[in-house]
């Protein structure tokens, strides 16, 4: 397990955790790397600037964030232009047709997509990766045992879910992954499994086309 310094953007630690990923990874660069934590006591510059290093220097080639808030993010994007420089092209945070009770939790430094940040990617183009694409399985479990995930929004939307998939000949898992991949920017939903089963069921999520009223209603319950 990571132990999280205290200073975990300070220059000198970033490149040691760039250099133990090279190592593990036993590569020379690393095509993706996404920083898992935002710093908000660091200017963002100072953030960027330290990663240009690592880009020029060949061990990275391209940037992305995860956990970080859409107005850092739009820092990010702001300063990375000034410079000439390609910023993040990627956002990683937990997301999900259920809402991810990301406020719970022993780790307040996780985000999820605002509805009030949705425009922005729109408008940005900036691509989400999901982690928490199927939402642990919630699409799919009984209505008991309840779960802190039982809020009234989730409920009418797993309730959705299960409408759809009845007159669509899917599943709900499925249902809750189109409506991931089927909004106005690119979005690529991120899940782990052990079954093959299961994995077959989340590849089968690209057979089910979604139109933007299903879109909305599956979130809303608005027709």
């Amino acid at each position: 397990m990571y132990s999280r310094p205290d200073g975990y953007m300070d220059p000198d630690i970033v490149a040691a955790d760039i250099q133990d990923s090279l190592e593990r990874l036993d590569v020379g660069t690393i095509d993706l790397y996404l920083l898992h934590r935002d710093d908000p006591r660091l200017p963002v510059a100072e953030i960027l600037d330290c990663l240009f290093a690592e880009v020029d220097a060949g061990r990275l080639r391209w940037l992305g964030a995860s956990n970080w808030p859409v107005a850092r993010l739009a820092e990010a994007r702001a300063y990375a232009e000034r410079r000439g420089r390609p910023g993040f092209v990627v956002s990683e945070v937990q997301w999900s047709l259920p809402e991810p009770i990301w406020q719970v939790g022993p780790d307040p430094t996780t985000r999820t997509v605002a509805p009030d940040e949705l425009g922005w990617h729109t408008r940005t183009g900036l691509p989400v990766m999901a982690y928490t694409a199927t939402a642990g399985g919630y699409l799919s479990k009984p209505d008991s045992p309840p779960t802190p995930m039982d809020t009234p929004v989730n409920l009418a939307r797993r309730q959705r879910a299960r409408e759809l998939a009845a007159r669509r000949g899917c599943t709900p898992v499925q249902v809750g992954l189109a409506w991931l991949m089927h909004q106005p920017f690119p979005a690529v939903p991120i899940f782990s499994t052990v079954s093959l089963e299961h994995l077959t069921e989340a590849i089968g999520a690209n057979d089910v086309p979604l139109t933007a009223e299903e879109l909305r209603w599956l979130a809303t319950g608005e027709a």
